[in-house]
C-alpha cells in the first residue's frame, strides 16, 4: 500500500489557486512524483519543481520516428513551408496524420499534390455545409444557460457542438429558423444509442476529462449522420483526420501562424460574425486569457498536463480497431 503523502500549508494553499475542477489532476500529478522521489511530504518548493520539470518536458516534441520495417517519410521543400504556415501547437498531429496518409497510400515523399488531397479531408468533417440558423435572443440565452456549469477552457468547444446538433435535429423537424421552442423540441427529441467498439472506447477515456464529454457527443453525432453501426477506433481516427484538418484550414485562412491570445481574438472578431459585438465572447476569452497566464498557482503543470493527455488521445500508439 502506497504511504500517505502529506502537504504543507503553503503548498495546498497554492493547489487551491488552480480552478476547482482541475485540483485532482495537479494533486495526482504532484503526489505521483513525490512517490517516485521517495517523499511523503508535498512543500511549496517540490511543488515549483514539479510544475518545472512537467512545463519543461511537455514543451520537448516528441521525435517521429519510422515504423519497423517502414522507410521514413521525405517531405520536400514547398511541404515543409506549408507545415510551418500552421501554427506550431498543430505540426505534430499534422505531420502524423499526413505521415499516415502518405504510408497507406505508398507514398515515400511529401508533396503538395498530397498535401492538397489531405488537406481536402477538411472539407469532409462537417459532411455537406449548410449554412447557420439564425437565432431569436431567447434562443441565444438558453443556449448560454445550458453551458453554465462547463469549464471556461471548453465554453467555445461545447457551445458550438450545442449549437450544431440543436440545428441538425431543428432541420430533420422542418425548422429553419431556432426559437426556444424548437430548441426545447430539439434537445427532447430522443437519440438512438451508437454502439462503440471496445477500442474506440478506451481511447474516447484517454481524452481529457473536460473534452471527453464532447468527443462523445461529436463521434456519435458524426455516426449517426453517416448510419455507422458502430464507432470503431478507425472511425475515431478519420473523424480526427478530418475534424484536425478543417481547424488548420480554417486556421490558415485567418493567417494564424504563431498564435497569441490577442491576435486570435481581434481576428476571429473581424471575421467570424457570431463573435462581433459579443459581450460574452468578451468575457470568455479574458477568462481562458487569465486562466493560462495565471502561473501564481501551479497552472503551467496543470495546462502541460492536460496537453499532454490531449496529445496522447490525439496521437494513439494503435490505432487500429
Amino acid at each position: 500500500m502506497s504511504a500517505k503523502i502529506s502537504w504543507s500549508a503553503a503548498a495546498q494553499t497554492r493547489l487551491q489557486r488552480a480552478p476547482a475542477f482541475m485540483q485532482a489532476m495537479v494533486r495526482s500529478v504532484t503526489e505521483k512524483k513525490a512517490r517516485e522521489a521517495g517523499l511523503t511530504h508535498i512543500d511549496e518548493d517540490f511543488l515549483s519543481g514539479v510544475r518545472d520539470v512537467t512545463m519543461n518536458a511537455a514543451e520537448r516534441p516528441e521525435p517521429i520516428v519510422p515504423e519497423p520495417g517502414h522507410k521514413a517519410i521525405v517531405w520536400t521543400q514547398a511541404a515543409q513551408a506549408w507545415l510551418e504556415d500552421i501554427p506550431e501547437f498543430t505540426r505534430d498531429i499534422t505531420r502524423k496524420i499526413v505521415e499516415e496518409i502518405a504510408a497507406e497510400r505508398g507514398h515515400l515523399e511529401v508533396n503538395c499534390k498530397l498535401l492538397d488531397q489531405v488537406e481536402a479531408l477538411g472539407d469532409r468533417a462537417a459532411g455537406v455545409d449548410v449554412e447557420a440558423m439564425d437565432w431569436s435572443p431567447a434562443a441565444e440565452v438558453m443556449l448560454q444557460e445550458r453551458l453554465s456549469g462547463t469549464p471556461a477552457l471548453a465554453v467555445q468547444f461545447m457551445s458550438d457542438l450545442l449549437r450544431a446538433d440543436a440545428e441538425d435535429l431543428a432541420r430533420t423537424m422542418g425548422s429553419q429558423h431556432m426559437t426556444v421552442a424548437v430548441l426545447q423540441q430539439a434537445w427532447d427529441k430522443p437519440l438512438s444509442p451508437v454502439p462503440w467498439s471496445t477500442k474506440a472506447r478506451l481511447r474516447l477515456n484517454d481524452a481529457p476529462d473536460f473534452v471527453r464529454s464532447g468527443i462523445k457527443k461529436a463521434a456519435e453525432r458524426r455516426a449517426r449522420r453517416e448510419s455507422l453501426a458502430k464507432i470503431s477506433s478507425d472511425d475515431l481516427t478519420r473523424f480526427r483526420n478530418e475534424s484536425m484538418m478543417k481547424a488548420v484550414k480554417r486556421l490558415k485562412v485567418l493567417g494564424f501562424t504563431e498564435l497569441t491570445f490577442e491576435d486570435v481574438f481581434e481576428t476571429a472578431s473581424a471575421r467570424v460574425k457570431r463573435l462581433q459585438n459579443n459581450p460574452q465572447a468578451v468575457q470568455r476569452f479574458t477568462e481562458i486569457r487569465q486562466h493560462v497566464e495565471n502561473k501564481e498557482g501551479g497552472i503551467g503543470l496543470l495546462d502541460h498536463a492536460m496537453v499532454a493527455k490531449m496529445k496522447k488521445y490525439l496521437n494513439p500508439d494503435d490505432d487500429k480497431a
